[in-house]
């Protein structure tokens, strides 16, 4: 885990309690921060090769020859990019959340802290995407797949309905 260190013991003397508290829940602001954002994209990372290896399994010869193979892993692709959309969704959610709260405390009592400040400053002043974050744009992904698998899938069930069908 990381460590985060905030001036010294010197420097925490000239603090009120409330201020130290407020010091201590940015220091774990700052850390949920950090472990969230790497949570989020160990999960994008997990669900891109599943789904990814699951849309190539499904053009593999022996697989692609059978309607039922292909629906199967159709169902099992859109549903997994379900879930991926989700806890993507949630994570950026979480992800916001946290900054959020360690913004209010850089501009309540501890002024001199300026991360997070600036990071909004960053983000006001980027010419090419605005205030759009890496993370709004990770949501396209899941759905891209989602989009996929229904495309992949829809002639393989059409086939399978047929096929039982008589037809």
């Amino acid at each position: 885990m990381y460590q985060l260190t905030i001036g010294g013991e010197n420097e925490e003397k000239g603090l009120t309690p409330r201020q130290k508290i407020l010091l201590e829940n940015f220091k774990l602001l700052v850390e949920f921060i950090i472990a969230d954002g790497k949570l989020f994209w160990d999960r994008f990372n997990l669900f891109t090769v599943l789904n990814s290896a699951l849309f190539g399994g499904s053009f593999v010869e022996q697989v692609a020859k059978e309607n039922f193979a292909v629906f199967l892993l159709s169902l099992v692709g859109l549903g997994s990019s379900c879930v991926w959309l989700i806890t993507t969704g949630r994570g950026r959610a979480c992800y916001q959340h946290w900054i959020k709260l360690a913004r209010r405390i850089e501009e309540g009592e501890l002024k001199d802290l300026t991360f997070f400040k600036e990071e909004k400053t960053l983000e006001e002043s980027s010419k090419w995407f605005g205030k759009v974050s890496a993370t709004h744009y990770a949501l396209y992904v899941p759905l891209l797949f989602m989009i996929s698998w229904f495309i992949r899938g829809i002639p393989a069930a059409h086939a399978l309905l047929a096929r039982l069908s008589g037809c």
